[in-house]
């Protein structure tokens, strides 16, 4: 197969990156500190799922593809991101996955992003934005590659210039889904919510891990985009930012109530 890529012809390839073909992967994005990965357990079980629902065919355990790629990217920085990305392997031409293939593993270390302290402290502005969560119930949950509903999102989030620090996506159903980049929490009346993820969005680590180890009373259900009148108190969540408390959501003033400042405390003395 000859390919054309950046000007110049590659010859001597029997396929090409399903990934970048068709969007046919998953990819993990791992904070590291003190030169380790935070969460592994949790990264390691979601890749992991993610491949079996899509059917990759590998042995390879997937906490044991992190740490090997970790080893081999590290060198002597101990603080960064890991973005772990895995496909279905190469092919040629068509959707029909190959009978045969091996996954592809690409990885790139970078720095840690820097945030204000105020995101944590006073909390951020947020909004709505047009563009909606896709549905597909099949890949719900997945942190799969077919992400351009998020990338669209967050290109309006930063047409904002500063307005938003992050905005909320909404499927065609009317329910609240996610952040462009987090899972969100509400506190509508005296309950605290977060979106059912079983028709649209990405189940994040930290998410899941406020669901299991925190203080925290969660109800996992629909949250009708209806019902965000009624919040009075919200924070979004991912790997890498931790937890920002939502100050002002459309133009609301809300409430940083002392639930989610243990949260945020919690969750620094458990990754520093």
């Amino acid at each position: 197969m000859k390919v054309f890529q950046n000007g110049q012809i590659i010859t001597e390839v029997e396929g090409w990156d399903r990934g970048l073909q068709f969007g046919d992967g998953l990819f993990e994005t791992i904070r590291i500190a003190n030169a380790k990965p935070v969460a592994l357990d949790y990264h390691g079980a979601r890749l992991n799922a993610g491949m079996s629902r899509l059917g990759f065919r590998t042995e390879s355990e997937a906490k044991l593809i992190i740490i090997d790629t970790l080893a081999a990217l590290l060198g002597d920085t101990s603080e960064g991101v890991l973005k772990l990305i895995v496909t279905r392997g190469d092919s040629a031409r068509g959707y029909r996955p190959p009978e045969q293939s091996d996954i592809n593993v690409t990885a790139f270390f970078s720095a840690l992003p820097s945030y204000p302290d105020e995101y944590y402290a006073a909390g951020i502005k947020i909004g709505f934005c047009q563009t909606q969560a896709a549905i597909q119930t099949q890949l719900a949950g997945l942190k799969h590659l077919n992400r351009l509903d998020c990338v669209l999102a967050a290109s309006e989030v930063a047409n904002k210039n500063g307005e938003w620090q992050e905005g909320l996506m909404v499927n065609d159903l009317g329910f609240v889904i996610e952040g462009t980049m987090s899972n969100v929490f509400a506190k509508i009346g005296n309950e605290w919510v977060t979106p059912k993820l079983d028709r649209s969005g990405v189940a994040g680590t930290m998410r899941q891990r406020i669901l299991n180890n925190s203080s925290l009373d969660v109800l996992v259900r629909d949250v009708a985009k209806s019902e965000v009148a009624n919040v009075s108190a919200m924070f979004v969540c991912n790997s890498l930012i931790g937890i920002w408390p939502v100050a002002e959501l459309e133009g609301k003033k809300l409430a940083v109530p002392n639930e989610i400042t243990s949260l945020i405390n919690q969750w620094q003395s458990a990754e520093f």
